[in-house]
């Protein structure tokens, strides 16, 4: 260190002598007019100006000085790779490990290669953290560069793997809850014999059924909204009265029987169309914009009808909560077109578990 600082020293002064400079045409015209203060003022700060110019450059060559050394190219870091990312989600990508020697600042410039099909694009690409969002099944390779107002870095990559996690979106459902009739069937020849017992509107309801998958993006129209066809099958009970009915004595000319407990149920078959949003994500919401429903109710009408048609109106959401295991919950409501001389309508609300094939 000592010898090399000797050198530059010793270089700086014959550049010195070699070249004349300011300082001594000062000292020579200061010299011929006998200004010795001022002689010795320039020689002082020539001095300091070859120590530190002599000084800088040691500490440049020894690397303690990096700020003055030739100017490096900065390193492009875009994070570690990311995988198995499901439809919907959203990544935020990450280059604030990037890295210059010189400390200089640096500017972000991302860009982004997506499956075919895919309309993912990056917000905010010039940041340290851009983000999108998956929408397709794929690979999607992220590329980042950093520049430090100079020099700019190589490319360097990082790749985000996106997967269907729902193979076809089918489903097979198990629903249940709390059902209401909008009527109740009181003082109908086989409900209650006209006692007005019988006259309990609320109740609950068991089902089952099946989605099956029709187009994940209405048929290119749109993407993510998915459109299904829902066959179910519902069972209710609304109320159960031991009551005096068509099967007692006095009641009908050929009845011979005391009271009896009633059930007050209704059997449904509907064939709906359900749309699903945010399709491959897990968290699914979705809506029955209008469905077709078949009822028996029991018992039969006073005129002894049983048959009915409507159509059912609803909505819900599901989340996944393992695998293709979902969680739900959904509100209905049947209109009937009372065709059995009774009022059908009623409404449900419950949860419902789903697994998907």
């Amino acid at each position: 260190m000592k010898g090399l600082f000797t050198r530059l020293m010793s270089r700086a002064g014959e550049r010195k002598s070699a070249e004349p400079s300011e300082d001594r045409k000062v000292l020579r015209r200061s010299a011929e007019k006998g200004d010795i203060m001022q002689v010795r003022r320039t020689r002082w700060n020539s001095g300091v100006k070859s120590v530190a110019v002599a000084i800088a450059l040691a500490l440049a060559v020894c690397g303690v000085l990096p700020a003055l050394a030739e100017n490096v190219v900065p390193v492009a870091n875009a994070g570690p790779d990311q995988r198995d990312k499901v439809l919907g989600a959203l990544i935020t990508l990450d280059g604030s490990v990037s890295s210059d020697v010189n400390g200089d600042p640096l500017t972000y410039r991302w860009s982004l290669s997506s499956p075919a099909g895919s309309a993912a694009v990056l917000a905010n690409p010039t940041s340290v953290m851009p983000t999108f969002i998956v929408d397709r099944a794929g690979i999607y390779t992220a590329q980042l560069i950093v520049h430090d107002g100079t020099l700019s870095s190589a490319p360097d990559s990082v790749i985000i793997t996106s997967v269907d996690a729902t193979p076809t979106g089918n489903r097979v459902f198990f629903r249940g809850g709390y059902a209401a009739l909008t009527s109740d069937r009181g003082g109908e020849l086989f409900t209650d014999g006209h006692t007005g017992q019988n006259d309990g509107t609320s109740g609950y309801y068991v089902g089952g059924g099946m989605d099956l998958m029709l187009t994940r993006d209405l048929w290119g129209m749109t993407k993510n909204i998915a459109l299904l066809g829902e066959i179910g099958v519902e069972f209710k009970r609304f109320n159960s009265e031991t009551v005096a009915n068509s099967d007692t004595d006095g009641v009908t000319g050929v009845s011979n029987a005391g009271r009896n407990k009633e059930q007050i149920t209704m059997l449904t078959v509907d064939i709906a169309p359900k749309v699903k949003f945010m399709q491959g994500t897990n968290f699914q919401p979705w809506v029955i914009p209008v469905g077709l429903d078949f009822h028996v109710i029991s018992p039969t009408s006073s005129q002894t009808n049983y048959l009915d048609i409507g159509a059912q109106f609803g909505g819900g959401a599901e989340y996944r909560i393992w695998k293709e295991l979902w969680l739900g919950m959904d509100g209905r409501f049947h209109l009937a077109s009372n065709q059995t001389n009774t009022t059908n309508n009623y409404g449900t609300v419950g949860a419902y578990v789903a697994i998907g094939f």
